[in-house]
């Protein structure tokens, strides 16, 4: 059943779209290191789309210095 949010994805996957978001999810896991910046993470305990320990990756990956950077997580919260 195709969901009637508007910010949901009903198309067709293709297998080559597929291969370049994991291309690209590694070389940002590759890059990590270098994001300097500051920035904030707002993750849901359950949510179902996007893998929660991945927040706590990009806090503890990057080297943003601790004062800059900050995990807002929600444990009863997630993606519908």
């Amino acid at each position: 059943e195709e969901s009637q949010d508007p910010y949901m994805f009903n198309g067709k996957l293709y297998v080559a779209t597929v291969a370049s978001l994991l291309n690209i999810m590694e070389e940002c896991k590759r890059n990590l290191k270098r994001l300097k910046t500051p920035f904030i993470v707002a993750q849901g305990r359950i949510d179902k789309v996007v893998d929660p320990n991945g927040a706590f990756d990009l806090i503890e990956g990057s080297s943003t210095p601790p004062e800059f950077k900050q995990l807002l997580y929600y444990k009863n919260a997630c993606t519908t």
